[in-house]
């Protein structure tokens, strides 16, 4: 019945089906058909256009559908490797720290096997004193190893960044990390292989080294940052730079969602084996299908191996990476960018320093499992894309807010969340209630990113983002330890009291954010010259 809901065919059937007493015999075999098919015979004449009315609808629904697909699809660049590398970053998380708990328990503390079964399962509540000190022993190594994570990166974050930004690669760096997880979880199978041959700081060796030689994730966010800042015009920025995070977030809510429940079911193997294959389909993904912004020029395409490695390592290019950020910019766009530096460092380091000791929070005070946990941290993390997607399609694009309204309403979000947590969330039922207050969480890190973005020229982006990337990495390490030592002091008398140091740092960064909005609302920022050229292919993929 092609064509039945033309305008021209129902407006005829239905001025037939008015007048069919006045003209018998007025309808021919197929309008009666038609009719007869559609209840106008019975039921009168709302049926068809009712019909026809759902189809058009149905048809206008598939075409716009398809088209924001297809759009998404052709403008999908570096989101499939990033969001492969999170998830499998998440994915071995718990099977991580189960690990480390494992070993300490059996191996170094030498606990029976019953002792060290029951703090596995969190089946009974009569080792309390055990888990304590299990758990102390952890926290030890977590000392080092984030010293470890957090220092060797910051030199390598630095070369990189001169680096791309002079030779306009991002690509081959978005890879490292890849290949760092995948040496990382190759070390770990082996300390689950050999399980009482090595003790709990093999595992630690294993775990740090080789993402702390490849920069990890921070090494990701900063190219995949960098990446979109180059390939994306000022307009569209921070909605694209709002999809990246989304694309973190989802991967991360997924990781999060299966961790407890692969570990479970298949136990170390399973875990570090699809992470491995996550791993690996996002390093063919990216080699097959993502380019760099800027083509390779011809000179740098006819230099030897030898010539890249000495420019690389050229320490006078991390003086230029420090001199890039803090030299002088018209207006007050330097003091701008330090604000940002300040925002930036308060934010990473309040998330990375409980980040760290979550876990073992909840086990302590809610006497929770990896299953119990892995489903509460499912809950906050699509608790947090849906706050960061209400942050970019509504409060951004719907309501045109600024970055810095957006960043001061997330901050306002994170200081009422530590209150909560802190004072009022003290059973399971009012800590399911924590991510609400703080849905707006993510949305912070966005504005941030893209407020960055916007005051510098692309040909800096990546100096800029690795200097952001340092700080980070040293406020995660300065409050990785602060969260760790205060927690370990305490554990057995207040364990909440960590979410103190949150609001202490979080609510000075609203005042921060409104300066920032004043101060573009009233001076305004000069315009950057443009380092786009509209007829370069801005690494998207051709898909058919």
């Amino acid at each position: 019945m092609a064509g039945i809901c033309s305008d021209d065919v129902e407006d005829r059937i239905k001025w037939k089906f008015r007048t069919r007493w006045l003209i018998p015999n007025s309808w021919d075999e197929g309008e009666e058909e038609l009719c007869s098919l559609y209840g106008y015979n019975h039921i009168g004449i709302g049926t068809l256009s009712l019909h026809c009315l759902f189809k058009k609808i149905h048809k206008g629904l598939k075409s716009v559908v398809g088209v924001a697909f297809r759009q998404m699809w052709n403008a999908m660049t570096i989101e499939p490797v990033v969001m492969c590398y999170m998830t499998s970053f998440t994915l071995v998380s718990l099977t991580v720290s189960n690990l480390n708990l494992q070993k300490a328990c059996r191996v170094n503390l030498r606990m029976s096997d019953a002792t060290c079964a029951a703090l596995e399962s969190k089946s009974t509540s009569e080792f309390e004193g055990d888990e304590v000190t299990v758990q102390e022993l952890v926290a030890k190594m977590m000392v080092w190893q984030t010293c470890l994570q957090n220092l060797l990166p910051c030199i390598l974050l630095l070369l990189v960044g001169s680096w791309s930004d002079r030779t306009r690669r991002r690509v081959p760096f978005l890879m490292l990390p890849i290949y760092g997880e995948l040496v990382r979880n190759a070390g770990q199978l082996l300390c689950v292989y050999y399980f009482y041959q090595l003790p709990m700081g093999a595992a630690g060796i294993a775990e740090t080294i080789p993402l702390a030689l490849t920069g990890g994730q921070t090494m990701m966010t900063m190219i995949a940052y960098s990446y979109v800042g180059d390939a994306t015009t000022v307009k569209h920025r921070t909605t694209r730079i709002g999809g990246v995070n989304a694309a973190m977030a989802i991967s991360m809510a997924l990781g999060t969602s299966l961790s407890g429940i692969l570990y479970n079911k298949l136990g170390y193997y399973g875990v570090y084996g699809i992470s491995t294959v996550l791993l690996i389909i996002g390093l063919i993904y990216g080699k097959l299908y993502v380019r760099d912004v800027a083509p390779v020029t011809e000179t740098n395409a006819n230099k030897s191996y030898k010539t890249v490695f000495v420019e690389f390592f050229d320490t006078q290019h991390i003086a230029q990476s420090v001199k890039t950020t803090f030299k002088e910019r018209p207006s007050t766009q330097r003091l701008r960018i330090l604000i940002l530096l300040i925002i930036l460092m308060t934010n990473a380091g309040t998330n990375n320093g409980f980040r760290t000791i979550s876990y073992l929070y909840t086990r302590v005070r809610f006497n929770w499992n990896e299953l119990k946990y892995s489903i509460y941290a499912t809950y906050e993390l699509l608790i947090n894309i849906i706050g960061l997607l209400f942050a970019v399609f509504v409060l951004n694009k719907q309501l045109r807010m600024s970055d810095e309204i957006i960043g001061m309403l997330s901050t306002i979000s994170q200081s009422l969340a530590a209150l909560y947590f802190g004072l009022i969330a003290y059973n399971e039922f009012l800590f399911y209630f924590g991510p609400l207050v703080n849905i707006l969480i993510v949305a912070e890190n966005m504005s941030i990113k893209s407020l960055m973005t916007k005051l510098v020229p692309n040909t800096e982006l990546s100096q800029i983002a690795a200097i952001f990337g340092i700080a980070e990495i040293i406020v995660s390490l300065f409050f990785g330890l602060l969260y760790n030592g205060l927690y370990e002091v305490t554990l057995k008398i207040l364990p909440g009291a960590v979410y103190g140091i949150t609001f202490i740092f979080s609510a000075p960064v609203i005042g921060l954010f409104y300066w920032l909005y004043v101060e573009r609302k009233y001076e305004g920022r000069i315009p950057l010259p443009s380092t786009i050229d509209p007829n370069l292919n801005y690494g998207t993929i051709s898909k058919s």
